[in-house]
């Protein structure tokens, strides 16, 4: 049973795609990392997949009613930032709201796993932007959803803080969920997703395993044309090891941007 199903998906913003006929099947236990330079359509990907963005095609997420939808997906947003000033628990029992059920537990674990116990009571408004992370982290798991879409979840992070981040997010899935994140580090994709999906121009261009070979998904060839790097690889007992070590394109050029619309 597929947790996520996308089928020629197109979101079109003045006149111009900015995706453009994406097909995705996702399962449980799959941690997919979406890969690709800015612009390449990675979070319209996830909007529209959600029904946050007007989009032609399917997605099995958006024609859901409200109520199954957030059963069926919770969603981590870029945006980093707690206006409320409220105590920790209370922002992560957010993820509860609407469920019907006091979510206790799913709420418990959620701040366990981020080591969120002695910031329980902290102003939620006052904490670091590492802190903060944790926090909305904690809150989409707490929905406790069979399927997690998480957009740049590792992103402003301390080096420990990504691995931890990305080590969760593999957890979930070796548990059964299915985590689909947007990442710009190659290494941390490389090192942590099941599977990489690799998108340029509003396409998905590439999509595979990150233990592929040569002509695979993680190539340095591919990593070349799709992001205008010098890429070097190295295999490691604990998987591939990718690094952008140069650049081959212009060094600097307008560039387009999947980012929804603001105001």
């Amino acid at each position: 049973m597929m947790t996520l199903d996308l089928r020629d998906l197109t979101v079109r913003r003045g006149g111009r795609e900015v995706l453009s006929g994406a097909t995705l099947a996702v399962g449980p236990g799959e941690f997919v990392g979406l890969l690709g330079p800015n612009g390449a359509g990675k979070t319209t990907l996830l909007r529209a997949a959600l029904g946050l963005e007007r989009h032609e095609g399917q997605s099995n997420l958006a024609r859901l009613a409200p109520e199954r939808r957030a059963r069926a997906a919770a969603f981590l947003p870029q945006g980093r930032e707690i206006a409320w000033p409220v105590a920790v628990a209370e922002v992560v029992a957010l993820g509860r709201a609407g469920l019907g059920d006091d979510g206790g537990r799913a709420v418990g674990a959620a701040m366990a796993r981020l080591g969120l116990g002695a910031l329980a009571q902290r102003r939620a408004d006052a904490l670091s932007g590492g802190e903060t992370a944790r926090v909305l982290l904690a809150r989409a798991i707490a929905q406790a959803t069979p399927l997690l879409l998480a957009d740049e979840p590792a992103a402003g992070l301390d080096p420990a803080a990504q691995i931890r981040c990305m080590a969760l997010l593999a957890d979930l899935a070796r548990e059964g969920r299915a985590v689909v994140a947007t990442v710009h580090d190659i290494a941390l994709a490389a090192r942590h997703c099941t599977r990489i999906v690799l998108m340029a121009g509003g396409r998905i261009v590439a999509d595979g395993a990150p233990h592929d070979g040569p002509g695979g998904v993680l190539d340095p060839a591919r990593l070349g044309a799709v992001f205008g790097i010098r890429a070097f690889r190295a295999e490691t007992p604990e998987g591939p090891v990718v690094l952008p070590v140069g650049v081959t394109g212009p060094a600097w050029e307008a560039e387009a941007t999947d980012a929804p619309p603001r105001g």
